[in-house]
């Protein structure tokens, strides 16, 4: 085959391709991912607090960010951190597991290590690790669970101390393996922080209209992996010994 034969072919080869994709896409269609507005690009000021998050790269490093809405800020990397929290008079808490479990004390507006407390089992005298899990339920007993079928569809939803339920958020017709991982409530029990399989944090209201947006995204952190403060409330504040 002459060279102008070949190009010719592997024209014509190249074209039959892109129309079989284009065809593939037109008959059986791209599903996008659930679209919600930004927080970052319109903040809501009656969001109250700041949201503290760690994202696993080649350190541990955490962010924050204020729930209404902004530009994250890198606070802290340690080797390996993980479960993040606050403590009552506002100094984030990260637990270190690199060389033996210790919570790490960080002022948020320097990023400055204030402390380091080895944590226990608590009967040898040392802190407990702060159990993430209790974010996920509210002090009236309210619990906040995610739901999941793989076909697209997920559900955030609050199971009431009376047994009762509620869907908060909803997703239908999403790609197959899109999900909500994981939800925990704000410290005022007004809205929650959920985290969904496309690396975003969504801040939506646990009651009336959820209105969700996005305070965080393509960071690939989760719900459980983050912790709201509000100042002046101790809900699920992390009690660290000598503080």
């Amino acid at each position: 085959m002459n060279p102008e034969r070949r190009a010719i072919v592997s024209i014509v080869a190249a074209v039959s391709v892109l129309v079989v994709v284009t065809a593939i896409i037109l008959i059986f269609g791209v599903i996008p991912l659930p679209d919600f507005p930004s927080l970052t690009e319109q903040s809501d000021p009656s969001i109250p607090g700041t949201i503290a998050y760690v994202v696993h790269d080649r350190a541990s490093c955490i962010y924050t960010v204020p729930a209404s809405g902004g530009q994250p800020a890198e606070v802290w990397c340690g080797q390996y951190a993980d479960v993040p929290g606050w403590t009552s008079d506002g100094l984030l808490v990260v637990t270190d597991y690199f060389a033996e479990p210790v919570y790490v004390l960080i002022d948020p507006a320097t990023g400055s290590e204030v402390d380091r407390v080895r944590i226990g089992t608590g009967s040898d005298g040392g802190p407990e690790p702060y159990p993430y899990d209790l974010r996920r339920q509210r002090p009236d007993g309210a619990v906040v669970f995610t739901d999941w079928k793989g076909d697209g569809a997920s559900t955030v939803r609050v199971r009431f101390a009376d047994g009762t339920e509620r869907a908060i958020l909803t997703v239908e017709n999403a790609p197959r393996d899109y999900n909500f991982s994981d939800a925990q409530w704000s410290p005022d029990g007004s809205r929650l922080l959920i985290s969904d399989s496309a690396g975003r944090l969504i801040v939506a209201k646990a009651e009336g209209e959820a209105n969700p947006r996005v305070v965080v995204r393509d960071q690939e952190t989760w719900a459980y992996n983050a912790a709201w403060y509000i100042p002046g409330n101790d809900t699920y504040t992390v009690d660290v010994p000598g503080r």
